[in-house]
């Protein structure tokens, strides 16, 4: 402003422009904005009094700096940090400067999300309602749009009655497999080929992970009979169709191969008909007809791809972190999970096969004590645990009879 103003022959008008030149402008043009869009508050801070509480600027206790602009006050007059970040300057919500402003930020920032662009431009400006125009302005990129677009999402069928039916943990059970996976047989020996066996509840989404050796029907029989001889007979086994691997057959085609093979088909018919279960196989080429385990596979990949990586592991390595991976999948929540302490916790698939989650210490049980001590010993226990004593019933006993008596809790450390 004063560069145009100014005519004085030693006046420069070349060069690059200064910061404080810059700032300057920057200053004139929101104090020319402050003025029109705030005048009422303009005028009264001015004469040193307090805006209406009318006014949208009361929440921020306003104040007029040196430099004629309306900041936000506070309590740190005093402190070493800059103007801009102890007084931030008031910008209106739907005034186009503002929103070019977050506009030079955002591509400052090389397209940031709006919590990163609010979070930067509030160190020295304060759009009024600043959230909605920062989601606004990334909203309407249209590089971050072309780049990421939505897609068409498919409105998903009913579900089938296996998955809406309460029933005993495994009752019905899908399984697939993944892999390949390599092992060692033997620490000295070369890393062979094996693949995973993942069976999944069908009501509780609780999973459980086998390691076969080959993808032969023999194994997946001796897989099966391990499944049923820890998690219990099951009723209902669902399945895809062979025709759903006939896009991958040439990185899967002894999976395919097996899955197509009538041989295997009654081999494994006769094992089920021993033991009352149904087979059920999905429609050929409808692969989302077992969302629910191709999204336990995704899930345990996830977490071996992170373990592992390169790493070749041996037999039963590759066993023990498979059931650590099983114990983790059967840990996670299945309900929403409340910011309120005193909310119950999230229930998680262990909940139906141990009663609690697979990563929680057991309770004590207090089944044997009588139900008119239990608010008692709950508090005994409380105060033993925190001064990292073992709160036994007898523990508890001598709290109640001390108690009693008026023994103060210090005697406990």
């Amino acid at each position: 402003m004063d560069i145009l103003r100014k005519v004085e022959p030693t006046k420069r008008r070349y060069g690059v422009l200064q910061v404080s030149e810059l700032r300057e402008a920057e200053y004139v043009v929101i104090r020319r904005m402050q003025q029109n869009v705030f005048n009422g508050e303009w005028k009264v801070l001015s004469a040193g009094g307090t805006v209406a509480r009318s006014s949208p600027l009361r929440w921020f206790h306003p104040r007029l700096s040196q430099d004629r602009l309306i900041r936000v006050g506070g309590r740190l007059e005093h402190s070493s940090e800059r103007e801009g970040t102890k007084h931030p300057i008031v910008l209106p919500a739907k005034h186009p400067f503002t929103k070019r402003l977050l506009e030079h930020y955002y591509h400052k920032l090389l397209h940031a999300g709006p919590q990163l662009l609010l979070g930067a431009i509030r160190l020295q400006y304060w759009p009024l309602g600043g959230r909605s125009v920062a989601r606004e302005v990334v909203h309407q990129c249209i590089r971050c749009f072309r780049v990421k677009p939505k897609t068409v999402e498919q409105f998903m069928g009913e579900l089938p009655a296996a998955r809406v039916t309460v029933s005993r943990p495994f009752s019905n059970t899908g399984v697939d497999y993944f892999g390949p996976v390599y092992v060692r047989l033997t620490p000295r020996r070369a890393a062979v080929k094996a693949y995973v066996a993942i069976f999944i509840c069908m009501c509780t989404k609780a999973v459980h992970l086998e390691l076969v050796t080959d993808l032969s029907t023999e194994r997946f029989i001796q897989a099966l009979r391990r499944f049923i001889g820890r998690r219990g007979r099951v009723t209902d086994i669902y399945s895809d169709n062979g025709t759903n691997f006939v896009g991958a057959r040439n990185q899967i085609k002894q999976l395919f191969v097996l899955l197509k093979s009538r041989e295997h088909h009654e081999t494994v018919a006769r094992e089920c008909t021993k033991d009352e279960i149904q087979w059920h196989f999905n429609p050929p080429s409808a692969p989302h007809f077992g969302g629910l385990w191709e999204a336990a596979v995704r899930s345990a990949k996830f977490h071996l791809l992170r373990v592992l990586g390169e790493q070749v592991l041996t037999f039963e390595d590759m066993n023990t972190l498979l059931v650590q991976v099983e114990a983790c999948l059967n840990s996670r929540p299945l309900t929403a999970m409340s910011d309120d302490p005193n909310d119950l916790e999230p229930l998680t698939p262990g909940h139906f096969l141990i009663g609690a989650s697979l990563h929680q210490l057991p309770d004590r049980d207090f089944s044997s004590v009588p139900i008119n001590r239990l608010s008692q010993i709950q508090v005994a226990q409380k105060i033993c645990r925190s001064y990292g004593k073992d709160g036994d019933e007898s523990t508890c006993r001598n709290y109640k009879a001390e108690r009693s008596v008026g023994v103060q809790q210090s005697q406990y450390q």
